[in-house]
């Protein structure tokens, strides 16, 4: 995801099996 601040770093690793937080 690149919207969120927050989901840069933790969330990285999710966008490999989960799809993008539009």
């Amino acid at each position: 995801s690149r919207l969120v601040a927050a989901d840069t770093g933790r969330m990285e690793a999710n966008a490999a099996f989960l799809p993008e937080w539009t």
